[in-house]
């Protein structure tokens, strides 16, 4: 049996209500040699009935189905990866959408170019209904660098994890994404974090290497209430926030400059979210003994940190 050029991994779980518009869109793509791996994740909607009745009407698809819930999008993750021939992958998540030519155009850089090792489009955000909400660099970018994500960009992977991918996941939806099947890091989660492993996951496999950004929107990135994202509190994400930020800063070996601009971003953080200790904590002990911190911070942070929630208390009573 030959190598298939693109393995699309469909990882499933509870999205029933999806599901036909998200299979309809992959079939509509204009690449046809493809390996279809649709994952169910212990649905309870009748998923797996759907993914069952597909794979037996195209030849392409195959379902693996769990009898048990994983607990993770990112171990459906690993299995899929585990079970793909293509050369290239495309994770396409049972809840978005895709133009007829996003594998097309992805592919395109990376056939073209060795370098490359994953490449990604803009995205659309839509609600629960389809409705369009407007481009994600609009949600996800701070107007001051957005002229930049508004033509295609070729970037390093240094580049790029010191520049955008330092202060938030820039490739925000996995839907949106081609990369080569030789380059998934593995573990997946290495870190164990809930919300922010794809942001890890990503900035692994650029890692002395190229990305291709393409501006035109091409995916859609569903956005609604069952998301994890959505359900993710603010504090969760700041948590893992910091941990993956130091993760790049030791996996690229960055300068003093990105090490004071992430401390600098860390203590606002900290301070954002005081009133809850516990997170503080857990916050603090990922930083505290990193070298961009003051001597006396590091070797009585609780002391520091007992000091500051009552600085900031009292202001607060002011």
């Amino acid at each position: 049996m030959s190598r298939p050029l693109v393995s699309v991994i469909v990882p499933a779980y509870n999205h029933a209500r999806y599901l036909p518009d998200r299979l309809d869109s992959i079939t509509r793509q204009e690449v046809e040699d493809m390996e279809i791996v649709l994952l169910d994740d212990a649905s309870t909607d009748g998923s797996a009935d759907l993914l069952r009745d597909f794979a037996a009407k195209d030849h392409r698809a195959r379902l693996l189905a769990q009898r048990e819930n994983s607990g993770s999008p990112y171990r459906q993750w690993e299995r899929g990866l585990a079970a793909a021939r293509g050369r290239f992958i495309w994770i396409a998540e049972s809840d978005d959408l895709a133009e007829p030519g996003l594998l097309r155009c992805l592919l395109d850089p990376l056939l073209r170019d060795d370098c490359l090792v994953l490449a990604f489009c803009e995205s659309k955000r839509i609600d629960h209904n389809g409705n369009e909400l407007g481009l994600m660099r609009d949600f996800h970018i701070p107007a001051a660098e957005r002229r930049k994500w508004e033509g295609d960009h070729k970037w390093g992977g240094r580049e790029f994890c010191l520049g955008p991918m330092l202060w938030r996941n820039a490739i925000p939806n996995a839907s949106a994404v081609v990369f080569r099947a030789e380059a998934a890091p593995f573990p997946i989660n290495p870190l164990g974090l809930r919300l922010a492993a794809d942001w890890w996951f990503w900035a692994r496999m650029v890692y002395g290497a190229h990305l291709h950004y393409q501006a035109h929107p091409l995916n859609r990135f569903r956005w609604h209430e069952e998301t994890v994202r959505s359900s993710t509190t603010p504090s969760r994400f700041l948590w893992e926030a910091s941990r993956v930020r130091l993760a790049i800063l030791e996996k690229f070996d960055a300068g003093i400059t990105a090490r004071h601009q992430v401390s600098s971003r860390a203590r606002h953080d900290l301070i954002g979210v005081c009133h809850d200790l516990d997170l503080a904590e857990r916050i603090f002990e990922i930083i505290r003994w990193t070298p961009i911190w003051s001597r006396h911070i590091r070797q009585q942070p609780r002391l520091w940190l007992k000091k500051m929630v009552k600085i900031l208390a009292g202001w607060g009573n002011g």
